[in-house]
C-alpha cells in the first residue's frame, strides 16, 4: 500500500497533536507538582519562617525591656520582658511542630537551648535589680540625713560665704 501525500500530511499532523498531548500531559504533572508545592511553601514553610522571625524579635524586645527596666525601674517594662517570655515560647512550640527536617529540629533545639541561657541572665539582672534597688536607696536616705546633720552643725566659717569672708580678708591683708 501506498501512502498518498494526503495521508502522508494527515499522518504527520496525527504525530505532532500526538506529542503535544504527551508534552501537555507532562506540563499539567508539572504544574501539579508546582501547585502542591507551593502550597506546601505556603501552608508550612511560612509559618515556619514566620515562627522563626518572631523568636528573633521576641529576644529582641526582651534585651531592650530588660535594658529599659534596669535604667528606670518601671514595672512595664519587667511585664513586657516576661510577656515577650511567653511568647517566644509560644513561638518555639509552633516551630518546632512545623519542623520537617533533622535540620530544621536540630537548630530549634539549639535555639531552645540558647534561649534558657539568655533568659536565665535576663532574670537574673531583674532579680539583682530588684534586690539592689532598696539598698541603694536606704543608701541615698542615709547620705541625705548625713548631708543635713552637716548642714546643720555646720560652723559659718566653712560655709560658702564664710569661705568668701576669709578669702576678702586675705585679699585686703589681714
Amino acid at each position: 500500500m501506498r501512502f498518498t501525500v494526503a495521508t502522508k500530511i494527515g499522518a504527520f499532523f496525527a504525530v505532532v497533536l500526538f506529542i503535544g498531548l504527551i508534552a501537555m500531559g507532562f506540563i499539567y504533572r508539572g504544574l501539579g507538582m508546582v501547585t502542591t508545592n507551593v502550597q506546601e511553601l505556603a501552608n508550612i514553610e511560612e509559618p515556619l519562617t514566620a515562627s522563626a522571625y518572631e523568636m528573633e524579635i521576641n529576644i529582641n524586645g526582651i534585651g531592650f525591656q530588660v535594658l529599659k527596666y534596669l535604667a528606670t525601674e518601671n514595672p512595664y517594662y519587667r511585664s513586657q520582658a516576661l510577656q515577650d517570655d511567653k511568647d517566644f515560647w509560644g513561638f518555639h512550640r509552633r516551630y518546632m511542630q512545623l519542623s520537617k527536617t533533622e535540620r530544621q529540629r536540630a537548630l530549634g533545639d539549639e535555639i531552645g537551648s540558647a534561649y534558657r541561657d539568655f533568659w536565665l541572665l535576663a532574670a537574673a539582672l531583674i532579680k539583682y535589680q530588684d534586690e539592689i534597688t532598696p539598698s541603694v536607696e536606704r543608701v541615698y536616705e542615709r547620705l541625705g540625713a548625713l548631708d543635713r546633720l552637716i548642714e546643720e552643725r555646720r560652723p559659718p566659717s566653712c560655709t560658702n560665704s564664710g569661705v568668701k569672708r576669709r578669702e576678702m580678708a586675705s585679699d585686703r591683708g589681714f
